[in-house]
């Protein structure tokens, strides 16, 4: 593919772009897994240091405290895709890409906020007076798997996802209700971003 070859010729121009990990694991990965990997670059999401892949849509129906499939828009989503959790998430969990560790916990900082985003959406979560830490599943990246994100990420063809995230914020906000949600979509016009903002 041609991320791994612009993998490759970055390590030659500049040694250490890559880990000797990061290149065995890319020498060891299939070509379906390759692709898999670059189809779900496009739903990683960034909190601080740590790159996720919302778990919402990859699980079987999970129905909440009103035995609503509180999923179900997510399901429907990554269904439709033609992914699901033991095709596209299993093997790159054994290839070393993504953690079988997937514990998030958000931490607010001191204003009370916690940030989360991609190229094309962004969420600022607000607690107002309860700092309790979001905890959340998710597939997060390892370090190899964030270094090939990074190259993926760069492509001129990149094209980050909006409408899994705003399925997924919706169904987060179901579990934590007493959380202040403001998402946006980020709208690039050369070097000038704006923020569109996304009901829920």
């Amino acid at each position: 593919m041609q991320y791994w070859g612009k993998i490759l010729v970055g390590e030659v121009k500049q040694p250490g772009t890559c880990s000797l990990r990061t290149l065995s694991i890319m020498r060891n990965l299939s070509q379906q897994e390759a692709e898999d990997f670059n189809e779900l670059c496009r739903y990683v999401m960034i909190s601080g240091n740590m790159s996720v892949i919302f778990d919402n849509g990859f699980n079987s129906l999970v129905e909440d405290e009103s035995s609503e499939h509180y999923n179900s828009k997510s399901y429907n989503f990554i269904k439709e895709k033609g992914l699901n959790y033991t095709r596209n998430i299993c093997p790159l969990i054994e290839a070393g890409l993504l953690s079988t560790d997937n514990s998030f916990y958000g931490e607010f900082e001191e204003e009370n906020i916690l940030t989360i985003g991609n190229k094309s959406i962004f969420c600022c979560i607000e607690a107002k007076d309860n700092k309790t830490p979001i905890v959340l599943q998710p597939y997060v990246l390892t370090t190899s798997g964030q270094e090939l994100f990074r190259v993926i990420q760069s492509g001129k063809d990149f094209c980050a996802d909006i409408d899994y995230q705003v399925c997924c914020f919706s169904e987060i906000k179901k579990i934590f209700p007493h959380l202040q949600y403001n998402l946006f979509r980020v709208i690039r016009n050369k070097e000038i971003e704006n923020l569109e903002k996304i009901e829920l």
